[in-house]
């Protein structure tokens, strides 16, 4: 009997490797995002231009954003788990913590390998986002 559970479970386990499939690059035509038949979420969590406030402060650790903000609630709910996002639209000072409303949207980053000036970018090409904020204090 020991056998044959152990038969079964290496040929489920068999098929299971053999189906599984690694994920995939997903193309999506630009006008699909534009003409609103996908929505992007962001790092926050909620659509991009969707409304939201976040609560937090200024980032200590040393990354290469020029306004890191380290979020620790939105909508007045705490964070599951650090988000770290630059901030667009006001100078955040260290020692201070920040209510902030807007909304997080974003874009391309940096230069190609192929179009920068010695093949080398200073950062990677990648998507990144940020948040515009319309209101602080």
């Amino acid at each position: 009997m020991k056998r044959y559970s152990l038969l079964i479970v290496l040929i489920v386990f068999g098929f299971a490797t053999a189906f599984a499939q690694a994920p995939q690059n997903v193309e999506v035509p630009a006008s699909k995002i534009s003409g609103g038949q996908v929505s992007i979420i962001g790092l926050l969590g909620k659509r991009f231009g969707e409304k939201i406030t976040i609560t937090g402060k200024l980032a200590s650790r040393p990354i290469k954003m020029s306004n890191p903000f380290d979020v620790s609630k939105i909508d007045g709910k705490p964070v599951e788990k650090p988000i770290l996002i630059e901030i667009e639209g006001l100078k955040i000072k260290p020692g201070t913590d920040y209510t902030l409303v807007g909304y997080e949207t974003g874009g391309y980053n940096s230069t190609p390998d192929w179009a920068s000036a010695d093949g080398e970018p200073a950062q990677l090409f990648q998507f990144t986002t940020w948040f515009v904020v319309v209101e602080g204090k």
